[in-house]
This record gives structure tokens, sequence and C-alpha cells, in this order.
């Protein structure tokens, strides 16, 4: 008793000491790897097998997304190459104009009175098949390319005829014209029947004439003085030639 009384006083006198502590290791480690909890736990089993699942479920729907935009993009290009293809065609059809005529004499009628039906006035033999076409682009065109037969031969007169009126539907005013002699009308082929390909520059108001009403006009084909053959423009076609 009397020791620690003088150890206590001793003390006093030397004034308070440093104060030592003691570190206890910690009983839970902390954890940085991918398997480890936010609080340093380690994660079971089915914890990682859960978030390697969720991790897998959202670098697929990213590759989905991107797979359908890339997708998208494909066919946006395609459906954009398509309309700006199917515009040129129309712009391209509306600034051509092919038709498709059956010719023969039969429809070169006497429309004076008399029987019904008329009277052929044409070659009642004769067949004819011809294409018409018209450019509107540029310097307007027309171009036929026709085929002949059955009619006597050297074919002297090619024209597109019209308007047509019903006062004088029988005949109309030569509108233009691919030749009027044997030497502007020379055939390119005589093989099963006359073949003509003939080219004619002609007024946009001519063209355009034409194309807002074609059944006003006919093609009439002359040989030996008089006309053998015509048929009416108005049935369009696409071939681009007979033969």
């Amino acid at each position: 008793m009397v020791r620690q009384q003088q150890q206590q006083q001793q003390q006093q006198q030397r004034g308070p000491g440093p104060r030592y502590v003691t570190l206890h290791p910690p009983s839970q480690k902390v954890g940085f790897g991918i398997g480890d909890g936010p609080e340093g736990t380690t994660l079971s089993k089915e914890q990682r097998a859960s978030r390697q699942r969720r991790r897998q479920f959202w670098w697929g729907t990213l590759w989905c997304c991107v797979f359908f935009a890339c997708v998208l993009g494909v066919l946006g290009a395609v459906a954009f190459a398509f309309v700006l293809d199917l515009r040129s065609d129309l712009h391209h059809a509306h600034d051509e104009h092919r038709y498709c005529l059956q010719l023969t004499g039969c429809k070169v009628q006497d429309q004076q009175g008399g029987p019904n039906p008329p009277p052929c006035k044409g070659d009642p033999d004769g067949i004819g098949w011809a294409i018409v076409t018209l450019e509107t682009r540029g310097q307007a065109t027309a171009c036929i390319d026709i085929i002949v037969d059955d009619i006597p031969v050297p074919v002297d007169g090619l024209a597109v005829l019209g308007p047509q009126s019903t006062l004088n539907p029988e005949t109309a005013p030569i509108f233009f014209a691919f030749g009027s002699s044997q030497g502007e009308l020379t055939p390119t082929s005589i093989n099963d029947g006359v073949r003509i390909e003939k080219c004619v520059d002609i007024t946009e108001d001519q063209a355009n004439e034409i194309a807002d009403d074609p059944w006003l006009f006919y093609v009439a084909v002359r040989s030996s003085g008089g006309e053998k053959l015509r048929d009416q423009l108005g049935k369009t076609c696409r071939k681009n030639t007979l033969r």
C-alpha cells in the first residue's frame, strides 16, 4: 500500500507521460476484387453468377441495338436510292412518250355516209406495226420505227396528222412529216416487209399537244399517190424496237 502511494507521488512529480494505443487488426479484410462486395465482404457464387448474367444481358442489349441501327441504316440507304431512281424514271417518263400502233388499210374509212361500218379506203390487205417516240427534253424530237407489208412500194409519204375534229373526222392536216418523198424514206431493211426508221425535229408545243391528247392524232402511210395505212396514236408502250 505504501509502495503504491510512493509510485503515484513520483508519477505526479514527473508529470503526464506518453500514452500508448494498442492497434488491433481488423476483423474483416478490405476487398477491391471483382468478386468482393462494397463493404469488403466476398460475394457468394450465386451473387457472382447473377452479376455476370446482368453484365452479359446489358452487353447483349447494346450489341443488338448496334446491329439493328446498322440494318436500319442500310435499309434507309436502299430506300433512298430507290426513291431517287423512281423519281428519275418518273421524270424520264414525263419527258418521253412512246406509242405502239398497228396500222391497217381499213382504219382509213369513208365517213361521208353510206354503209355501216364504212368501207375501207386504204389498202385492205396492207398491215403495219410502228413505235412512235416523242422526246421533249432539250430539242423536241419525234422518231418512228415502222414495218409495213402488203402495200405498193416504195413508200413515198409518212406523217403524223391531226388534231382531228368532229366536223371532219376522216381527214386532218399534216401536223409534221417524217418524209414526203421516196428519197426521204429510205428503208433500213426490206425482209418480211419494208422497215423505215426516221427521226425529225419538232417544236416543244407540238410534242406537248400530242402528249396531252394523243388520240386526236394518227400516223398515215402513203404510197402510189394515196393513203394506204393508218392508226391512231394513244396506245402507250415500253418497247424500244419492233424486232
